[in-house]
C-alpha cells in the first residue's frame, strides 16, 4: 500500500468513526443499544468508532438503516 492510499484510508477511518459516534450520541444510544437495532457486536462498535477497525460497506449501511439515515451520511465524499 502507498503512503498516500495509508493516509486516505487514515481519513477514511477518521471520518466514518466520527460520524459513527456523533449519531449514535445524537440519538442517545448507547453501544450496546446500537447492537440491539444492528446486529453488530458492541466490541466492533466500539473499536469502529475508535478508528481501530475498517468496516466492510454493510457496516454503515445496516447503522444507517436503523437510525433512518441514507447511507451516503458515511460516505466522505458526498
Amino acid at each position: 500500500m502507498s503512503e498516500e492510499s495509508g493516509k486516505s484510508l487514515e481519513r477514511w477511518l477518521g471520518f466514518v468513526s466520527k460520524r459513527l459516534r456523533e449519531v449514535r450520541t445524537q440519538a442517545k444510544l448507547t453501544q450496546k443499544d446500537l447492537q440491539e437495532k444492528t446486529g453488530i457486536p458492541q466490541g466492533h462498535i466500539s473499536k469502529l468508532e475508535t478508528g481501530q477497525h475498517s468496516p466492510t460497506a454493510l457496516t454503515p449501511e445496516s447503522i444507517s438503516m436503523a437510525l433512518g439515515l441514507k447511507p451516503s451520511y458515511f460516505d466522505p465524499s458526498t
